[in-house]
C-alpha cells in the first residue's frame, strides 16, 4: 500500500508538467507613465483575457475591434483595471496602441492596448487596481514599469496582489518581491520541472543529486546573470527550443543508456540554456539600473528555492520506491522517461516550427 502512495505521487509530479503552454502563457505587461493629471499606459495582455473581444477569433484585438468594442472593452476594465489618485478614481480611455513595441517573449496570441486615465484636477499618491486574471489562469501575473516623475518602479501583480500604491518600494520589499516571484517562476516552469525530474528518474545516490543540482545552480545563475545585465543576447525562440530538446536528450539517455547517472558537465551544459529561460521573465520588466543587483540576487534565490523543494520531494520517492521495490523503479524510470520524451517533443515542434 505504502509503494502504491508513492508511486502515485511521483506520477502526479511528473504529470504536472502536462500543460503544453509555458510559465509565461498568462504574463501581461503594463508600461505606464504618471504625471499629476494623467496617467498613459500601454498594456500587453493574452488575447485570450478580452476573447469576447476577439470577434473573429484570430487571437488579435485589432483596431477595428478595439473601436467596434470599445464600450465593452470599458466595461470590462473599469472594475478590474484602475488608478484613484489622492484617492479619486481616474476617468478612463480605451485606443488602439499604435506604437508599441512591448512583447512577452513566447507568447503568439498577445494583444495591446492603450489606456489613459485622466484627473480634473492635479492628484497624487497613486494606487493601481489590477485584477484582471481569469479564474482558471491561477498562475497569472501582471509585470508593471511605471515612471512617475522621471523615478522608475518596478511591480508584480497576481490573483493575490491586486492593488499597490505606486511609490518605490524598500531595499527590502523588493527583495521580498523579487524572491517571491523566482519561487512562483520555476514552480510554473513545467519544463524546468521536468528537466530536472529527467535527471532523477536516471538514478543515483545522494552525491549524484548535490553534484547535479550544484552543476545546474551555477550553470542557470551564470546566464541568468548574463543575459539580465545585456552581456549576452539569444533569440527567445531558439532558448526555448533548446530546453526541450534539452529535456528530451536525458529522458531518451534514460531509456537507451540505462546509465545510472548524468554526467555533471552535461548538466551544466543545459544548465546554461536554461538560465536563458530564466531570465525571459525579468527581461518583460524595466527593472531600475540602481535596483538590478539586489532584484537579479533576489530572483535567484527565489528559484533556488523552489528548485530545492520540488527536487527534495522528487528525490526523496525515487529514494523510497527503490528501496521498496526495484523492479517498480525500473518500470517508472522507463514508463516515466517515455513519458518525458512525448510531452518535450510536442513543445519542441511548438516553440521551433509554430513559433508557441
Amino acid at each position: 500500500m505504502k509503494l502504491k502512495y508513492l508511486l502515485s505521487s511521483l506520477i502526479l509530479l511528473i504529470f504536472i508538467s502536462f500543460p503544453a503552454q509555458a510559465h509565461w502563457a498568462d504574463m501581461s505587461a503594463l508600461e505606464l507613465n504618471l504625471d499629476n493629471q494623467v496617467a498613459k499606459a500601454v498594456l500587453t495582455i493574452p488575447t485570450k483575457f478580452l476573447e469576447k473581444i476577439d470577434l473573429n477569433k484570430d487571437g488579435k484585438i485589432s483596431d477595428d475591434e478595439i473601436k467596434k468594442s470599445n464600450k465593452e472593452i470599458l466595461d470590462t476594465l473599469k472594475d478590474q483595471v484602475f488608478i484613484k489618485g489622492d484617492g479619486e478614481m481616474g476617468k478612463l480611455t480605451v485606443s488602439p496602441a499604435q506604437d508599441s513595441n512591448v512583447t512577452i517573449a513566447g507568447s503568439s496570441s498577445q494583444s495591446s492596448l492603450n489606456l489613459n486615465w485622466t484627473w480634473e484636477n492635479p492628484v497624487k499618491n497613486f494606487k493601481l487596481h489590477y485584477s484582471l486574471f481569469p479564474k482558471d489562469a491561477i498562475n497569472a501575473q501582471c509585470l508593471v514599469s511605471a515612471n512617475i516623475d522621471g523615478q522608475n518602479l518596478t511591480l508584480t501583480f497576481n490573483q493575490s496582489n491586486t492593488e499597490m500604491y505606486l511609490k518605490q518600494l524598500s531595499t527590502f520589499e523588493n527583495i521580498k518581491q523579487f524572491i517571491y516571484l523566482g519561487i512562483e517562476h520555476i514552480a510554473t516552469g513545467y519544463d524546468h520541472i521536468l528537466f530536472l525530474v529527467a535527471l532523477l528518474l536516471a538514478g543515483g545516490g545522494f552525491r549524484y543529486l548535490l553534484k547535479i543540482v550544484s552543476a545546474f545552480t551555477v550553470a542557470h545563475s551564470i546566464t541568468l546573470s548574463l543575459s539580465v545585465l545585456n552581456i549576452v543576447s539569444i533569440p527567445s525562440r531558439l532558448v526555448e527550443s533548446c530546453i526541450a530538446a534539452s529535456i528530451i536528450y536525458v529522458a531518451v539517455e534514460n531509456i537507451w543508456k540505462k546509465r545510472e547517472e548524468a554526467h555533471w558537465s552535461l548538466v551544466f551544459l543545459f544548465g546554461l540554456v536554461h538560465g536563458l529561460g530564466f531570465a525571459s521573465l525579468l527581461h518583460e520588466m524595466d527593472i531600475p539600473r540602481n535596483n538590478i543587483i539586489s532584484t537579479l540576487v533576489s530572483f535567484n534565490v527565489g528559484i533556488e528555492i523552489g528548485q530545492l523543494v520540488i527536487v527534495s520531494i522528487a528525490w526523496t520517492l525515487l529514494t523510497q520506491i527503490r528501496k521498496a521495490k526495484e523492479g517498480a523503479y525500473t518500470k517508472i524510470r522507463t514508463g516515466g522517461s517515455f513519458a518525458i520524451v512525448a510531452i518535450a517533443s510536442v513543445w519542441f515542434v511548438q516553440r521551433a516550427f509554430l513559433g508557441m
